[in-house]
């Protein structure tokens, strides 16, 4: 008799469970949201890990703009990614009573707003303080992202959502350092031509300067 309601007992909570989960409805592959869920959550994990490692290539201007030692501009840094490893396990708390997808999209917006905020400072510790902010902020979207994908995507495909994230994140961290490097290394060029210019170099050598200035600088970058 007791094996007999043993295994109804079991039959009736696997029962329980497969109705529990036919209830649940995901995102298939295929369907329009799981393209605009994989690409939004692409950019996401681009857009956080490209405005933590954007200060990287711009510790040298840091360092002679508020007149800072090399370990002090590095500072810009290190307190961003102090700060984001505290907030990732303070967000999963926040993420109950805002919800995983908008604590994600809070965190964004006011950390670009605070990015925008940060490039008109003129006090060093203001910036800092900017930047350990959007540490705290940034920490809504790697401490939630693949939660949200887990419990909103097909369990069948939702490697390749997860890889999407995974990607944007390591892509964003690579063009935070060298697009941002390249494009300030492009800014020092064009100010460098444009005084050779203003000097009286004109015309078709002018531009061979400016083009020369800048290969060079190309060419220093991928040869370090």
């Amino acid at each position: 008799m007791s094996t007999s309601q043993s295994y109804l007992s079991q039959s009736s909570t696997q029962l329980n469970s497969d109705n529990s989960n036919a209830s649940l409805v995901f995102i298939e592959q295929g369907a329009t949201a799981y393209r605009r869920a994989g690409w939004a959550l692409f950019l996401a994990g681009f857009s956080s890990f490209s405005l933590i490692y954007c200060v990287q290539p711009l510790l040298p201007i840091f360092a002679k703009e508020f007149t800072v030692s090399a370990a002090q501009s590095s500072l810009t840094l290190s307190y961003t990614t102090g700060v984001l490893a505290f907030a990732i396990v303070l967000a999963g708390a926040f993420s109950q009573s805002l919800g995983r997808k908008g604590l994600m999209c809070v965190s964004m917006l006011l950390t670009a707003g605070l990015c925008v905020v940060s490039s008109l400072m003129t006090d060093w510790s203001a910036f800092l303080i900017l930047r350990a902010l959007m540490g705290l902020l940034l920490g809504g979207v790697p401490a939630v992202a693949m939660a949200w994908l887990a419990e909103e995507i097909d369990p069948a495909h939702l490697g390749k959502s997860m890889g999407l994230y995974v990607g944007g994140t390591a892509f964003g961290a690579m063009m935070g350092r060298v697009g941002v490097g390249v494009l300030r290394c492009a800014d020092c060029t064009a100010i460098i031509g444009f005084s050779r210019l203003g000097d009286g170099h004109v015309g078709t050598r002018g531009k061979c300067l400016v083009y020369g200035d800048f290969c060079h600088a190309t060419h220093t970058i991928f040869r370090c």
